[in-house]
């Protein structure tokens, strides 16, 4: 049985990043701010190891769960984006009392019927971007936490399996391309 509807604030604290103009010059490397690419890599879970030191900003480790307001996507950070540092477009969702899973809150955010209709509606987007107020004030029943284990397991492997498929298909067409120039070179 579902319990009632509370806000999401009373799962998830969201810690917004730092806007990269009041950074002073020198003190961070080139590309060591959060990108969607970035985001999308960790979506697929790709490994790797972090270049980067820790920064004096507010800086995303191993296993963080961040959210984009720009895209509305939410993933898992990974080794290699750990030291990266959030933008103002983007928080760090922290889980409060552990009462959601962390791959099944991806999969509220980026697949989420609620998120969708909402959105759509325009009820969680100030302007452009998602706003941070409106998702804690957003009303949620989540299911059981064994329910939500299940659900995150299954999501993460979708989003790996989707990854996998577009890179065979990449690999497929460049070995058919490289197959066809040879043929045509003779």
């Amino acid at each position: 049985m579902r319990e009632v509807k509370k806000k999401l604030s009373d799962f998830v604290d969201f810690k917004i990043g730092i806007n990269p103009t009041r950074i002073p010059k020198g003190v961070i490397e080139d590309n060591q701010l959060l990108s969607k690419e970035d985001l999308d890599n960790s979506l697929v879970q790709i490994e790797g190891k972090s270049p980067y030191k820790e920064a004096p900003f507010f800086s995303v480790y191993e296993g963080d769960i961040i959210i984009n307001f720009a895209t509305g996507k939410a993933t898992i950070a990974t080794k290699q984006i750990e030291n990266k540092i959030l933008r103002a477009s983007d928080a760090k969702c922290i889980i409060l009392q552990k009462a959601v899973d962390p791959w099944f809150l991806c999969y509220f955010f980026n697949e989420s019927s609620i998120i969708k209709r909402r959105d759509s509606e325009g009820l969680l987007r100030s302007s452009r971007l998602m706003s941070k107020s409106l998702l804690e004030e957003l009303m949620v029943d989540f299911p059981s936490k064994e329910v939500q284990k299940l659900i995150g397991r299954a999501y993460k492997a979708l989003c790996r399996l989707k990854y996998l498929e577009q890179r065979r298909a990449e690999l497929t067409e460049k070995l058919v391309l490289n197959m066809l120039s040879k043929g045509e070179n003779k």
